[in-house]
């Protein structure tokens, strides 16, 4: 049974944006365990469907590559954290897919979210999703760089903070975006995967998902 006369095909692909929230509509979210993608933008609770599976096959595929190929030597991944400011939570935070930090980054992480920036934050984006809506978020917050894969769109945009805004990295004549917070380059390709390799680790190149 769905609240407030919900369809049950039309809640589980909406997009909603509320400002005031019912108390049984928050309890209801809870107990179903669909809040876990929910986010809070000043505020302003931001209701997300339940990813779609070549979303979630992707985001998975590329947390276990950057575990083999990143983890080991420079810091942690982590995956869908929330991200806020210790004084603004729970009222103002996001939630990336993937979160990479640091080694001495983990002393943001405060269990339950992460209070100081990451050095990547990724987006795997779906359509009418708010990914670049989360950009001024992510600068304000100081995250490094930020990643942004839509698979539908054949595109992978990457951005480099600086002076508190991002630029988008241009690829190279091949098609390559190397990040500059990383030792990582990606490709998008034509049958929607993406290419990813580490720029030092020549037997590292994968194409994601990987099945």
């Amino acid at each position: 049974m769905f609240p407030y006369g919900i369809d049950r095909k039309a809640f589980l692909i909406m997009r909603a944006s509320m400002s005031s929230v019912s108390p049984d509509l928050l309890a209801w979210r809870r107990q179903t365990g669909v809040d876990r993608f929910d986010e809070m933008w000043e505020g302003e609770l931001h209701m997300n469907a339940a990813p779609h599976g070549s979303h979630q096959i992707l985001r998975d595929d590329l947390l276990v590559w950057l575990k083999r190929w990143w983890e080991k030597e420079h810091g942690f991944v982590i995956s869908q954290r929330n991200l806020a400011r210790k004084e603004e939570w729970p009222t103002n935070y996001r939630i990336p897919d993937i979160v990479m930090m640091t080694t001495e980054q983990s002393a943001y992480d405060m269990g339950e979210f992460i209070a100081g920036p990451p050095l990547v934050a990724i987006e795997i984006r779906r359509p009418d999703d708010e990914s670049y809506d989360k950009l001024p978020f992510y600068a304000d917050f100081g995250v490094t760089e930020v990643w942004i894969i839509d698979r539908r769109a054949k595109l992978v945009d990457l951005f480099a903070l600086s002076n508190g805004e991002y630029t988008r990295i241009d690829s190279d004549a091949s098609g390559w975006i190397t990040s500059q917070a990383t030792p990582i380059q990606l490709r998008p390709l034509d049958d929607t995967r993406v290419s990813i390799r580490h720029t030092s680790r020549g037997d590292s190149e994968a194409i994601l998902p990987d099945h």
